[in-house]
């Protein structure tokens, strides 16, 4: 199950093959495969591959779930799916996984909760002591292609996995990241409350001024409070 994710979800879809029996007993098959996948998702935290991930450019890859939606007979499938997203998330977050509920909050079209999520990684690596070792968070998961499902984890991400957005480890690569990625689209841009953008912005600038501090640089420091608004910064231009 866990070296094998889409095998096991091959295998869960056999379970929705007696769904046209009449009466109770179709219907449990159903339910009991759909119980499985939700059971699956959060145990493997292979979101990228089960649910779907993001290009760079914003656009979607769909999951292998969401490829096989038709055999596991949903009778509403994009609730359903971003139910699932969403419990996944909660969970992610829950334990810290910053990176794997910033994309799975994205998925599930909570902006705001994306910047919200990044805004407390931030808030936890300004609050790190000077000198000390930096904040660092656990990269996605990459999407692992067949040839090299079961192997060892070096094994070579599939083309066009978005590994430029989520699989990092810094808070303040993935704060310009997911930024960068909203300020091209008014869609995503328009749902994120103010306050949260500000803050955002805010503590970017803190950790730029605090990178600053620790390389003596007392002036670039001082000069960082004088940087434009989230409205207005590129995602190439925040370094």
């Amino acid at each position: 199950r866990l070296g094998y994710a889409e095998p096991a979800i091959n295998y869960f879809c056999l379970l929705c093959l007696n769904t046209d029996l009449p009466g109770s007993l179709g219907k449990s098959q159903a339910s009991v495969c759909h119980e499985a996948l939700r059971e699956f998702i959060l145990e493997t935290r292979d979101f990228a591959k089960l649910l779907g991930d993001i290009r760079a450019d914003g656009t979607r890859i769909k999951g292998v779930i969401e490829q096989r939606l038709s055999l596991i007979k949903l009778v509403d499938q994009e609730e359903f799916l971003r139910t699932i997203t969403v419990q996944a998330a909660a969970v992610a977050d829950d334990k810290g996984l910053i990176t794997d509920a910033v994309l799975l909050y994205h998925l599930a079209e909570d902006y705001d909760r994306v910047i919200e999520t990044i805004n407390r990684a931030l808030s936890d690596a300004v609050g790190v002591e000077l000198g000390s070792s930096a904040l660092k968070l656990q990269p996605l998961r990459p999407r692992i292609g067949k040839a090299e499902q079961g192997k060892d984890q070096g094994g070579l991400p599939e083309p066009g996995s978005s590994l430029s957005l989520t699989s990092v480890e810094s808070p303040v690569d993935l704060a310009r990241n997911m930024i960068g990625l909203y300020n091209t689209n008014a869609l995503y841009y328009q749902q994120i409350r103010q306050v949260n953008r500000d803050v955002c912005a805010m503590l970017v600038r803190m950790m730029e001024a605090k990178c600053e501090v620790e390389a003596g640089k007392w002036t670039p420091a001082l000069d960082v409070s004088t940087l434009p608004s989230f409205d207005s910064i590129p995602a190439w231009s925040w370094l």
